[in-house]
């Protein structure tokens, strides 16, 4: 294997080798590159340079256009613009999504190491917007308003799901695990009309475009940040019924983790001086399970949010006036001390947590959502939830009313203990699969102010709530001593248009601790000069590093920019850290490479265009085309493959690995 090193480093750096490239054309056959071409000139206002007219595909409704005639442009989906990441590997399966318009492709890359995704998708996903969405309308485009603005891969609990938010605010969720099987199913027919498609069991709005998408593992969380300058976390029913569920607990799975009674949605506001939010990040505690939330809006400001009780805003402004991307909080609790001046360190994720959650609901949402507190205005409705809501705290002692979730959901489930008929009837045909009476417990709670509403299910009463006046969290800002208790185990990760950033999530120094010193690495990425004036329309807001991937077992972080290149980082530690009177200096980063490098750039990426979505994930194993990802065995070195999706349909991929006994991380 070919390696590239510019000059001599006091540490080993990754070895680049060869990359493997797919283009348009390759693809989808000769054509491709033309149709793509006119594609772009009609959206930049001019003529098409072929006879047919260029059109988007996949279009606005959800039908399979099996009536409509051959067109090239049928075969090569349309890329939405000023998003999000729009790609994303499975960790478990073989599958690749990439998110096209308001639909979700789902491929299996056909053979390691090239990767090469085939012509046709092996699924479709296309779930339909909801009727709240329908009401909510897109602020990007709003001819287009269902369309994808991120999508994430994530675990709740021991079930992988493929998750993704829309900018007319629904949120989406499908196991990967239905997503596989319906992709054999249809690799084992050829026969269109018996193909299925798997039904998301989570489909729910946040009421305005959404943006930033969390999963918590142990905790069986999803949290949703909006411009609406607030998050909402999503916390599903949970039971644990020995008969049913016993049987299928994995080794890893904790029969500690508290059960929920009901669904619920829990709306974090934020202060006055927030904007959209445009990522969001869960932070553990010491027993992993979830306990804060982080948000970054796009001023560049994070907000480490306390939970579950009184949500109240901290504020960590940026040094520089930089717009904010990404914020992540990093566990580098236990790092080894290495031979060299600084080590890699095996990092904790959120991703590294417990068992799924329990909620199957179907695609039809709209069909329920007419059948719950139908005929109640908006009013009358929010006077009686919060007389239940006041009514609630007589189950408690006096001056102890429920002041977090788990108090409140508590509250509830001793209600339902009591055996007060309705509420308990619902509550056993929840648990038994009934969708219409899984909404009849479903609870809104509003940390800022601790009170709780029932979740209307009717779309009018939620967008009649939405056009309220803004309400902001105008508890008073704490100190960033109030984040002590998280010592040196926890550290944020910020990035910025072209800076990333890493910092204590306790910088005040304290008695057992000193003040240890952030990190930032200036100029990351950055795109550089354009040399053909006409490229700057293509890559117009597009410096920004809002793409990030994770392999924990390679120590590795991926951080990627539309501009078209990722960043490969490895967090460190110092053998010895370094004192100084005013703090110490121990944790940072150390930036590997930047791909694609200049000579693939120069081979590969003839024409410059922005990046469509970055995926990182574990190679196949198995045939060409693989079922399941990761290694052999814990003896095997892991490998995994990071997938770089432009716009013009190019697709670069690289296998990566770290050698046992150097820590050299390879990139093949």
């Amino acid at each position: 294997m070919e390696s590239q090193q510019p000059y001599k480093r006091n540490f080993q750096p990754i070895s680049v080798g060869k990359c493997y490239a797919q283009t348009a054309t390759d693809r989808f056959g000769d054509g491709a590159k033309a149709a793509v071409r006119d594609r772009e000139r009609v959206t930049l206002g001019m003529h098409p340079q072929s006879a047919e007219l260029p059109f988007t595909w996949p279009g606005n409704d959800s039908d399979d256009e099996r009536n409509a005639g051959p067109s090239i442009y049928r075969l090569i989906p349309s890329m939405q613009k000023f998003r999000s990441n729009l790609t994303a590997l499975s960790q478990v399966y073989n599958l690749y999504f990439s998110a096209y318009q308001g639909r979700i492709f789902v491929y299996r890359p056909r053979a390691a190491p090239s990767q090469a995704l085939p012509s046709q998708p092996d699924l479709q996903l296309k779930p339909k917007a909801s009727t709240a969405a329908q009401l909510v309308g897109g602020q990007l485009d709003e001819s287009r308003p269902h369309t994808v603005n991120h999508m994430i891969t994530g675990f709740l609990g021991d079930e992988e799901i493929v998750l993704a938010c829309y900018d007319d605010g629904d949120v989406v969720a499908y196991y990967t695990k239905e997503i596989e099987k319906q992709a054999k199913e249809c690799r084992a027919t050829s026969d269109r009309s018996h193909k299925s498609v798997p039904k998301q069991f989570f489909h729910e709005n946040v009421g305005i475009s959404a943006w930033g998408l969390a999963v918590h593992r142990k905790s069986r969380l999803i949290a949703v940040s909006s411009n609406r300058h607030e998050v909402v976390v999503f916390a599903l029913a949970l039971t644990q019924d020995p008969l049913s569920r016993r049987a299928g607990l994995s080794r890893t799975t904790r029969l500690d983790i508290p059960t929920r009674t009901r669904n619920w949605r829990v709306v974090i506001r934020m202060a006055p001086s927030a904007d959209n939010i445009p990522n969001v990040c869960f932070v553990d505690d010491c027993q992993g399970h979830a306990q804060r939330i982080c948000a970054i809006d796009i001023k560049g400001t994070a907000w480490p949010l306390s939970q579950p009780g009184p949500m109240i805003p901290l504020a960590w402004e940026p040094d520089m006036p930089q717009l904010g991307f990404v914020v992540q909080a990093e566990d580098l609790l236990g790092s080894d001390v290495g031979e060299e001046e600084f080590e890699d360190t095996e990092d904790e994720t959120d991703e590294e947590h417990d068992e799924g959650g329990d909620s199957e609901d179907g695609s039809e949402v709209d069909s329920e959502e007419d059948a719950i507190v139908a005929g109640t205005d908006w009013s009358s409705f929010y006077f009686q939830a919060h007389e239940l809501a006041q009514g609630l705290s007589t189950y408690k002692s006096p001056g102890s009313s429920p002041d977090n979730l788990y108090a409140w959901d508590a509250t509830f489930k001793q209600q339902d203990s009591e055996g007060q008929g309705e509420n308990k009837e619902d509550l056993g045909h929840a648990m038994n699969g009934n969708a219409t009476a899984a909404h009849k417990l479903d609870m809104t709670y509003f940390p800022h102010s601790n009170t709780v509403y029932r979740t209307p299910r009717k779309a009018e009463m939620m967008m009649a709530y939405w056009r309220r006046p803004p309400e902001y969290n105008r508890h008073p800002q704490l100190p960033e001593a109030y984040l002590a208790d998280l010592g040196k185990r926890l550290f944020l990760l910020r990035t910025y248009e072209k800076d990333i950033e890493l910092r204590s999530f306790s910088p005040i120094p304290n008695r057992a601790l000193p003040t240890e010193f952030g990190v930032i690495c200036s100029d990351a990425l950055k795109f550089g000069r354009f040399r053909d004036p006409g490229l700057r329309r293509h890559f117009h807001a597009t410096s920004r590093l809002n793409m990030i991937a994770l392999a924990p077992e390679l120590s590795l972080m991926a951080i990627g920019s539309p501009t078209g290149r990722v960043v490969l980082m490895t967090l460190t530690r110092k053998a010895v850290p370094a004192e100084r009177d005013d703090g110490t200096w121990e944790h940072g980063f150390r930036v590997e490479w930047v791909l694609p490098t200049g000579s693939d750039e120069t081979e590969h990426r003839k024409t410059l265009r922005p990046m469509h979505g970055m995926a990182m994930g574990p190679v196949q194993v198995g045939d060409e085309i693989g079922g399941k990802v990761g290694g052999v065995g814990p003896a095997m070195p892991r490998r995994y493959r990071l997938m770089l999706h432009y716009r013009n349909h190019d697709i670069l991929s690289y296998e990566l690995t770290r050698e046992e006994q150097s820590g050299k991380l390879c990139i093949f």
